[in-house]
């Protein structure tokens, strides 16, 4: 075999490995970008009430944790790889319910001072609405040391109930 012909066949061998490693790297990478974007649009969006309570920078009622400081209630409960942040001091209030979304709504824990109310969360809350303090808050732990334990962090439907801040904190009502 000559000269020529050795380097005219290696030349033939490297330029056909390359082609076909690069077509496979093309095509490798498009089936990747296809299965990333295929997979971020099954993952369930939050509806624009769900994410105007994004702000406040904590998971919601549901959600899962890890822990207690990364659910807005603060409370993050369940089976180890499995929990929640959970919601405290519903009383009678059931999901929904919102005195400031609906002001005709009733009482909660049969006490004339007490109400529903929708937490930072999106939790229901019953609270005492004689002990709202209207500051910004979050958490409801930002809520302890204003208005007392138990206290939550409740959304004033964009400053138009209670207070003109976005959220309030208030007491529980009791039992």
């Amino acid at each position: 075999m000559d000269d020529r012909l050795f380097d005219a066949l290696t030349k033939s061998m490297v330029s056909t490995v390359s082609r076909r490693w690069m077509l496979r790297s093309v095509a490798t990478g498009a089936v990747a970008t296809a299965l990333v974007s295929g997979f971020a649009r099954l993952q369930p969006r939050e509806s624009a009430a769900q994410e105007a309570f994004a702000h406040f920078g904590c998971r919601h009622v549901g959600k899962p944790c890890k822990r207690a400081r990364q659910c807005c209630s603060g409370l993050c409960r369940g089976p180890k790889g499995r929990q929640t942040c959970r919601q405290h001091n519903v009383g009678t209030c059931q999901a929904g319910q919102d005195r400031c979304a609906n002001p005709t709504l009733g009482s909660c824990n049969g006490q004339p001072d007490c109400a529903c109310f929708q937490t930072t969360g999106r939790g229901v809350f019953c609270g005492r609405v004689s002990t709202t303090e209207c500051v910004e808050c979050g958490l409801d732990a930002d809520c302890a040391a204003v208005t007392g334990p138990g206290s939550a962090c409740i959304t004033t439907n964009g400053g138009n109930c209670l207070c003109p801040s976005q959220s309030a904190c208030m007491a529980p009502c009791p039992a």
